[in-house]
């Protein structure tokens, strides 16, 4: 064969390697196009995320994709970015983001193929010193301090386990602090936690525990503060502990489901872990709202 005739094939082989290379870019350009995406860049202007955790998941159908992010110690940058393949979907169902402060922000129906900011909303401010109480083996009646002004109700999550498997069993509307969950079995532990719902999302926990197999006696304590009341139910005298470093009048009121005033006493507290004994014997049987003015915080208990 010539000289000639062995260049021309050496180009066909050339020529014929080429097209197959450019053929798999293509492809490969083809497939990263045809697919849908979505990049979540959460912002961080004020810089309180150093070193701290956030959790990005979205539901596609039925399908869930998760994704932890550890926002880097001196991170120099106002967002991070997370990237998520959607394949054939055009939209999201559910994003939900999990900001390092434990509250929940959900974005329903967002649309694919675009980099969406995200800024932590104002959620609103969680429910505080959340108590339980037997009524009978089978209903337990919970009520808890509102504290928030711009929620659309309450979420109250049960489980038989303190640290895992809570499920919701009830929402209550804005404003009110009252669920009676008639779902509970015989001589069981149930533990409760309950959180602001709102446009924005949803609020970190406040939570409590109960024994349905007792109705006496009860010391029904939120361990976050500092206000304890016992026992509940009571009959004659309850007990109130105010343990903190609040020094002044402590007035205690007590107040009818519907907010009227039944009782009130003052007393000073100059120490810090204050106890003081209260005659109740005269108040009719029923449930009522304990307020403390000195600190502020409310609990139930049972006159019987």
């Amino acid at each position: 064969m010539s000289p000639n005739g062995e260049e021309k094939i050496k180009r066909v082989i050339r020529f014929v390697l080429s097209a197959v290379l450019l053929f798999g870019l293509f492809q490969d350009s083809f497939a990263t196009i045809s697919g849908n995406w979505l990049t979540v860049q959460l912002l961080n202007h004020n810089q309180e995320f150093n070193s701290l955790e956030l959790t990005v998941s979205l539901k596609t159908e039925s399908e869930w994709q998760t994704k932890k992010i550890v926002w880097p110690a001196n991170h120099a940058q106002s967002f991070l970015e997370t990237d998520f393949d959607l394949g054939h979907h055009k939209s999201i169902d559910v994003l939900k983001i999990i900001w390092p402060s434990a509250e929940e922000q959900i974005l329903n129906e967002v649309e694919a193929n675009q980099v969406l900011a995200v800024e932590k909303p104002k959620f609103p401010l969680p429910p505080s010193n959340l108590f339980a109480r037997v009524v009978s083996q089978n209903q337990i009646d919970l009520i808890w301090k509102d504290n928030s002004d711009n929620e659309i109700g309450f979420s109250v999550e049960r489980s038989e386990y303190a640290d895992r498997d809570f499920k919701e069993v009830g929402r209550v509307p804005a404003n009110k602090n009252i669920f009676s969950d008639k779902t509970v079995k015989e001589n069981a532990t149930y533990y409760y936690r309950v959180r602001a719902v709102s446009e924005n999302g949803l609020s970190i926990f406040d939570g409590a525990y109960q024994k349905t197999e007792e109705n006496t006696g009860l010391v029904l304590e939120d361990v976050t503060q500092p206000l304890r009341m016992y026992p509940n139910p009571s009959r004659d005298f309850l007990d109130v502990r105010v343990n903190n470093d609040i020094m002044g009048d402590v007035i205690v009121k007590f107040l009818d489901e519907k907010g009227k005033e039944l009782k009130s006493l003052k007393f000073r507290k100059n120490i810090t872990d204050l106890k003081r004994k209260v005659d109740i014997s005269a108040l009719p049987f029923g449930i009522y709202m304990v307020e403390v003015s000195l600190v502020g915080y409310r609990s139930l208990f049972k006159n019987s």
